[in-house]
């Protein structure tokens, strides 16, 4: 009985569900009442579509859920269709169970239950939006999806389907990418390579190169990877053997114009390194600094320079290292004060008109505004040149300079010349656009900028000394120099007893002969001379100086070469316009051999003077006396005056003339010679309508008589207005004499003029005197004599001049306006003397001469 109770009771618990095993293992009672959301149970790599398997749980064999309380999900975003068939977006305002089955009620009203839900708060609801989508990055397991979790639907798994749109996928060896192992999935690189340059050198490390940006923005696809590869080696002992071999491989996607470098870099077997970027979200400081700059723009700045007279074009704006527009941040005042191009639409294809460098942005006035008609003097009124800002470091130089004459009113208007460059190279017009180009047969033509009454000659940068400091528009002076010394080879052989030959090589230095002074030539090195005056640089120079001496700095050869010579430099050639009359000069200059041209620069602002200051003209060359005083009469086609600084209360320069007022003295004769640096007064000129030449000083009883310094010795000592007495020396030979002194005769000296005048210091191995009329022909007498007469003093002249005081010539006498003759017979006495038959004639007395 008791058996069949115990039995009855174990089949009404079983029956009742109880579990009677108590070894059994006791499997929890899910609530039907939680919220279901779809995970994966196993990891999904990148690239791979979602299949149902992922979902699946391995134990038994149903979909993983992440089970979450009803409750939690108040608050969230739902997206889902209610129960009328309509789609609802909104928020769980609460929750309903509704036979154990979640309902979602949403702000509105509107009810979803959960199998009609496809998202809450973010994560995927529906099994059939998740399976069959691939996933843009591996996924762990036990992770929900979202729509982020995806690429777009359509897409292909695997890296085809990964690679952004325009871009390219390429597998490389990690091994040659540096920095490559510690970057994941999604990261963005850029790829740089180093391009050696010219040949290598003896060693590796000495090898010059250039850094090259491979490819940009290149995102990683699959990080590092191996992958086993077979490879099969043989030996003697085991035969042919297969091993895997690892391969460490990166699959990285690129732009379609980076392919070919890529390939090219690695087919050269160059190593890449791995510029990754940065992947941190904008933080409030960088949405701190954008507000900042509400009152900025952006403008363009030139990576590269832009040479004057080019068209301009994007790439001279594009960073070679970024591949994007280089700009920088200004203030739009600044902007507006400078009148700066900010969009960049705007300049291309216009013309420049003068050299723009790198790292400068582009303004308006830096763009020509077109050739316009060549004006003529008296027809147009010639706008003034526009000034920039010169504590603008960025901004060009200014659109022209002001060019300085030698004029002591500040005010002075430019030159015809200067104003006419102005105007063809005025910048445009605000209101108009400027000129466009689509090729550089577009740029207009050298000669539309050459002023009237000028000629341009195209001059060598590399025979231009200073040529990299100029600009467009530089008044300047033009000077040539060439050595007055010549190296000369020579080479010396010595034959020996024994036969051998020697032979000695060495160099000398031989210097030729020239008229210009000891200080002019520096001491009879070399000789300088100005072969243009007030010349304008048309095209094209290095800009700003010194730093861009573009065209200078690509000269080809050794560096230390061109760093240390000049003459090293090499380029385009530079444009120079210089006035018609100094056409030939130049000319002769580039056809003479080793000639260099140097650039003397004019100030930019003239000389002023104040209460305290003068500014007096100076003789800038030595100039001879009795000379017409003219802008060409300066030695070597100099025609500007020198100017000097001195102080007003200095005595010695109260009557000296000022550059403006000795323009009033052109077309007077100088009076006396003046030296390089002397000042001018009134009193150095002689009065007006005197002809210029030797003629224009000569008085009554005295005659202007030309000499060779040879002739007379020590005249070459003597300076204009000194005086001295010319003595005659000699020796005597005669019967008497030779019973007095024997063979060697008897000397004598006789003053044949005692007083004489120097009109003019000696010029080129010749002086000009003074000589009273009663000595005249003494003198030439005496000369004449000289000449025939030079074995007893070794070839030296018998005439000699002395200095002597210098007499009251304003108050002497009126001297006998006749030139007296000179009979060097007229006191001779004969006598006759007859002895057996022969006639001897005496000779005695005479003029003593």
């Amino acid at each position: 009985m008791f058996a069949l109770l115990a039995a009855g009771v174990v089949g009404t618990l079983w029956l009742a569900g109880v579990p009677l095993n108590p070894f059994a293992q006791r499997v929890a009672v899910e609530d039907p009442f939680m919220i279901r959301i779809p995970i994966n149970s196993r990891p999904i790599p990148a690239y791979r579509r979602v299949d149902r398997m992922d979902l699946m749980n391995p134990t038994d064999g149903g979909l993983m859920f992440q089970k979450v309380p009803p409750q939690a999900a108040v608050g969230m975003a739902i997206v889902g269709v209610d129960q009328n068939g309509s789609h609802v977006e909104g928020r769980v305002e609460s929750i309903k169970n509704d036979n154990d089955q979640v309902v979602f009620v949403v702000d509105g009203g509107a009810e979803v239950r959960q199998e009609q839900t496809l998202s809450l708060g973010g994560a995927m609801m529906s099994l059939n939006a998740i399976i069959g989508r691939v996933v843009k990055a591996d996924k762990r397991a036990g992770m929900g999806f979202r729509e982020s979790t995806f690429f777009p639907k359509g897409t292909p798994e695997g890296l085809a389907g990964a690679t952004p749109t325009g871009m390219r996928a390429i597998t490389l060896d990690a091994t040659r990418l540096t920095g490559v192992h510690s970057l994941g999935a999604g990261d963005m690189i850029d790829l740089l390579t180093n391009i050696p340059l010219g040949e290598s050198s003896s060693s590796d490390s000495e090898k010059s190169s250039k850094v090259h940006l491979l490819a940009q923005n290149a995102k990683v696809l699959r990080p590092v990877y191996v992958r086993n590869e077979v490879a099969s080696s043989a030996s003697l002992m085991n035969g042919k053997t297969m091993q895997s071999v690892p391969k460490y491989e990166v699959a990285i996607a690129v732009a379609a114009d980076d392919v070919m470098p890529l390939q090219e870099a690695l087919h050269h077997e160059r190593s890449i390194t791995c510029i990754a970027h940065s992947m941190k979200p904008e933080s409030a400081a960088d949405a701190n600094l954008a507000s900042t700059r509400a009152d900025e723009v952006q403008v363009p700045v030139t990576v590269r320079p832009v040479l004057a007279y080019a068209v301009v074009v994007r790439d001279a704006f594009v960073s070679p290292a970024t591949r994007t527009l280089n700009t920088e941040w200004i203030s739009r005042k600044e902007a507006e004060r400078l009148d700066v191009i900010v969009s960049l639409e705007e300049a291309l294809g216009a013309i420049t008109r003068q050299d723009i460098p790198a790292g400068h942005y582009l303004r308006r006035g830096d763009l020509l505004s077109g050739p316009p008609t060549a004006p003529t003097e008296d027809s147009v009124a010639f706008p003034t040149a526009r000034e920039s800002d010169p504590a603008d470091r960025r901004s060009s130089h200014p659109t022209g300079p002001e060019q300085r004459r030698n004029s002591d009113s500040p005010a002075s208007t430019p030159h015809p010349k200067e104003q006419f460059v102005s105007v063809l190279q005025e910048p445009a017009d605000v209101t108009s656009s400027a000129p466009s180009a689509t090729a550089v047969g577009d740029r207009p033509a050298i000669t539309r900028f050459i002023p009237p009454g000028h000629t341009a000659f195209a001059i060598p940068l590399r025979q231009i000394y200073g040529a990299e400091h100029l600009q467009i528009g530089d008044s300047i002076d033009l000077m040539a120099s060439y050595s007055l010394q010549r190296l000369r080879d020579e080479e010396e052989t010595e034959t020996r007893p024994d036969g051998t030959v020697i032979v000695r090589k060495s160099e000398s230095l031989t210097p030729q002969t020239t008229q210009r002074t000891w200080e002019e030539t520096f001491g009879n090195r070399a000789e300088p001379w100005f072969v243009a005056s007030d010349a304008i640089v048309v095209a094209p120079v290095g800009f700003p100086a010194p730093a861009s001496a573009l065209r200078a700095i690509e000269s080809t050869g050794d560096s230390a070469t061109r760093r240390d010579n000049a003459r090293g430099f090499d380029g385009p050639p530079v444009i120079i316009a210089v006035d018609d009359r100094d056409v030939e000069a130049v000319a002769t200059a580039l056809a003479t051999r080793d000639a260099l041209f140097t650039v003397a620069f004019h100030a930019s602002e003239k000389a002023t003077s104040n209460s305290r200051q003068k500014v007096i003209a100076v003789a800038p060359e030595s100039i001879p006396a009795l000379s017409e005083l003219s802008e060409s009469v300066w030695h070597g086609n100099r025609r500007g005056v020198v100017s000097r600084v001195v102080s007003a209360s200095d005595p010695q320069f109260h009557d000296a003339l000022t550059v403006s007022q000795l323009k009033a003295f052109y077309g007077r004769v100088l009076k006396g010679d003046k030296h390089r640096g002397d000042r001018f007064t009134v009193d150095d000129f002689l009065p007006h309508g005197t002809q210029p030449g030797i003629g224009a000083i000569a008085r009554v009883g005295y005659t202007l008589l030309p000499i060779a310094d040879r002739e007379i010795e020590g005249l070459e000592a003597f300076s204009e207005g000194d005086h001295l007495s010319i003595l005659l020396r000699g020796v005597v030979r005669s019967p008497l004499t030779q019973q007095v002194s024997g063979d060697a005769g008897v000397a004598t000296a006789n003053v044949l003029a005692p007083s004489v005048r120097v009109v003019r210091g000696s010029i080129a191995g010749q002086s000009v005197l003074e000589i009273p009329n009663e000595s005249l022909t003494r003198i030439q007498a005496a000369m004449a004599r000289s000449l025939n007469d030079r074995d007893d003093l070794n070839a030296r002249s018998h005439l000699v001049a002395v200095g002597v005081p210098p007499t009251q010539t304003d108050n002497t006498p009126a001297v006998d306006a006749s030139i007296p003759a000179f009979d060097p017979l007229q006191n001779v006495k004969t006598t006759e003397v007859y002895i057996g038959g022969k006639r001897t004639v005496k000779v005695f007395g005479g003029s003593g001469s």
